[in-house]
């Protein structure tokens, strides 16, 4: 069963996302969440998508079958990474890939330099390869930077860490 957000946050289980800037030259993707087979079919090429707010606030959305989806909110539902996963190297602090390629995908763009200053088990700098970015990663850990290289390299078709764009 799919808790909702507010129960989420009503048991603390939600995390909040911040980002800044110096300046005002910033970037940022709208990100999209794909439109299912069923509503496009029902709508005929118009998905007619009905939503209702954190507020209770209803109101629909008409988009085009070739549009990328409908507009991601500013609420993201993303799993817990457990020892279920693959991707679960047993970190503590340890985040979902999932939640690394929205935040990348929405503030960076293809070739762009990534950096992870806590990179931990890596899952930042694997993400961002494998999205095209370049990326920067640091720990203070040696057992970390072995965990974060390793995971690096076994990426299939994975860059030489040295090559540029």
């Amino acid at each position: 069963m799919k808790e909702t957000t507010k129960t989420l946050i009503r048991y603390g289980l939600e995390d909040v996302i911040l980002r800044y800037s110096k300046t005002n030259n910033v970037i940022w993707n709208q990100l999209y969440e794909e439109l299912s087979e069923s509503s496009i079919r029902q709508w005929k090429g118009k998905v007619r998508i009905d939503r209702t707010s954190e507020r209770g606030t209803r109101f629909s959305q008409t988009i085009d079958k070739e549009s990328p989806g409908v507009q991601m909110s500013d609420v993201w539902e993303i799993s817990q990474i457990t020892a279920s996963f693959g991707e679960y190297l047993a970190f503590d602090t340890q985040k979902p890939e999932a939640l690394l390629k929205c935040i990348i995908l929405a503030s960076s763009n293809e070739g762009d330099i990534v950096a992870d200053f806590f990179c931990g088990s890596g899952t930042t700098l694997a993400v961002a390869e494998r999205l095209g970015r370049r990326w920067i990663g640091c720990d203070l850990s040696k057992f970390t930077i072995q965990v974060a290289r390793k995971r690096l390299l076994d990426i299939y078709n994975s860059k030489d860490l040295m090559s540029e764009k």
